[in-house]
């Protein structure tokens, strides 16, 4: 059996039963390792030798300009394929990662951030759904994909909550607003559209290149210390969540994740909440 057709299986697999964007992930990373395996001289499952992975590694580090995360995220491709089809391959070792976490926004950040928001025209342009999406990204922590899916029919008003039928894991799951963004639902929901988040412009629903625009837009007028995307988003309501008091069981619920430890990992505890963490768990009495 060829390689690529150890990829072209499990491609199949995960398109019939996970998210689109997982199969996207996987579908970029196989177009991306493929020409590089070929080029190596492993044609076939049988080729596969004990320094496999160590030479499509080095081929990265040495002709790619690519970080050692995005590396390990390629050969992780690779090893989920060849499990699927039941096949053997040597040992791998992870490269060190290289990637620099993204912080939560900043009070005053988070602050200039909906004053920017709040003073846009809503009748002007997309501006009701970029606002809107933000308000959004801030009160619910979903991810992009999950957000420009929504349906008004998944939407329980009354309740305030929102049903998201396509998430990363595939299994649908509830998220709910607040205050912060059940104005502009109301206000978006008077225009009849299918989907919560809507092309005004061109009368059909917003996609991720136009809510990216909006983005460069946003940070170009604010600029901020580190540029503002949905996912720093996310990451800034589940630390909110987490330093109001919120159980991290019920954050990582909200934010879809199966494994707890994926969480803890996501959640950014700084000094303040470490400092009172310590206050209020001091083992020792205070001398008198």
């Amino acid at each position: 059996m060829k390689i690529e057709e150890t990829f072209d299986k499990y491609l199949k697999h995960v398109k019939k039963y996970r998210a689109y964007d997982t199969y996207l992930y996987y579908r970029k990373n196989f177009k991306m390792i493929l020409p590089i395996i070929y080029q190596l001289g492993y044609i076939t499952v049988d080729s596969i030798s004990d320094d496999f992975f160590e030479n499509i590694t080095d081929y990265l580090l040495e002709k790619t300009e690519k970080k050692n995360s995005k590396i390990n995220d390629a050969i992780s491709c690779i090893i989920t394929a060849l499990n699927f089809s039941s096949i053997k391959y040597p040992k791998r070792y992870k490269l060190k990662n290289d990637t620099d976490s993204f912080k939560v926004l900043s009070e005053y950040e988070l602050d200039v951030l909906l004053k920017y928001v709040s003073s846009l025209k809503l009748y002007e342009s997309n501006n009701l759904a970029w606002a809107l999406a933000i308000y959004l990204f801030l009160d619910t922590g979903v991810r992009l994909s999950e957000l420009l899916d929504i349906k008004f029919s998944n939407i329980d008003f009354d309740n305030e909550m929102i049903l998201l039928n396509h998430t990363k894991n595939g299994e649908k799951r509830y998220v709910f607003f607040n205050v912060l963004s059940s104005d502009l639902l109301y206000k978006a929901k008077r225009k009849k559209t299918e989907y919560v988040l809507w092309n005004y412009v061109k009368n059909t629903r917003l996609n991720k290149r136009s809510l990216e625009h909006f983005f460069d837009k946003l940070n170009e007028k604010i600029n901020p210390s580190e540029r503002i995307h949905p996912h720093r988003l996310r990451k800034t309501f589940a630390t909110k969540m987490l330093r109001n008091g919120c159980p991290i069981t019920s954050i990582s619920k909200l934010l879809g994740h199966k494994d707890i430890r994926q969480t803890m990992v996501y959640l950014q505890i700084d000094q303040m909440m470490l400092g009172k963490d310590y206050k209020e768990y001091y083992p020792y009495e205070k001398e008198s």
